[in-house]
């Protein structure tokens, strides 16, 4: 599978060099490429080698977007994010090879079929949704482990990630508790009260607990442009926040 998807990729020497299996052909052979994939991850154990071998091909398979049926592309993402899924289920954290598979794959996705404004429908809203699952999981996954001041940074053609873990005692301490992310001018900095103005406290949330925060950027705008699909892709995939050119991405997404 692996050196299949390569082949499809093409050859990274020279510019002239490169290509691609085109139109129904393409489509069908990667159809069959995710079918396999899937049935060899359901064989698999769940380690970091088999996740970065797995991601690898899924990576292969829809590196070229304008190839993906959509069909295909819906269930890239679903196994993407069931794959991520199953990673914080099972305990076993993330490599730094497989993040940068996931920020590939899903920088693709975001520029298939999936969200071309011309194709919206209600289940766009569904996708968007997915994708931030998708990162919140691989957010999930690279902190397993981790103690505080931890953090961890993605980036790829499409979406940069940036997660960090703190005591809540120490959130809006010192420069540690302003964050921010490569591709956006967006940070985000702690107030010096910010666990008093949380209320942690009553949340159950003691001075010595974890708080962790994610902050992404993705360079596709996946809901302006979705004319009467536009609010339900925000409230799902970014409840209030609010689309601002200036922070310099189309999506800038914080979490807590």
């Amino acid at each position: 599978l692996g050196a299949t998807s390569k082949s499809m990729a093409g050859d990274d020497v020279g510019s002239g060099s490169r290509r691609r299996l085109l139109d129904a052909t393409s489509s069908a052979l990667r159809d069959s490429m995710l079918a396999t994939l899937k049935a060899t991850y359901a064989m698999s154990d769940m380690t970091v080698a088999n996740v970065d071998s797995i991601l690898s091909t899924l990576e292969g398979i829809v590196n070229a977007p304008n190839d993906l049926s959509p069909p295909t592309a819906v269930d890239s993402l679903a196994f993407a994010t069931q794959l991520l899924s199953a990673t914080v289920d099972a305990e076993i954290g993330i490599s730094d090879t497989s993040a940068s598979y996931t920020g590939s794959l899903l920088s693709y996705l975001l520029r298939s079929a999936l969200f071309n404004n011309s194709e919206a429908t209600a289940a766009t809203a569904v996708q968007a949704e997915n994708v931030t699952t998708a990162l919140r999981y691989l957010a999930e996954a690279q902190l397993e482990g981790a103690y505080a001041g931890i953090g961890y940074d993605m980036s790829s053609s499409g979406i940069h990630t940036s997660i960090h873990r703190e005591e809540a005692q120490y959130l809006g301490y010192g420069t540690s508790a302003v964050y921010g992310v490569v591709g956006s001018t967006a940070k985000i900095a702690y107030p010096s009260n910010f666990s008093a103005l949380a209320k942690l406290k009553l949340e159950g949330v003691s001075n010595g607990d974890y708080v962790d925060t994610r902050f992404a950027t993705l360079d596709v705008d996946l809901y302006t442009s979705f004319k009467s699909y536009g609010n339900q892709i925000v409230t799902k995939m970014y409840g209030d926040s609010k689309y601002n050119s200036d922070l310099n991405s189309d999506v800038t997404q914080i979490e807590l």
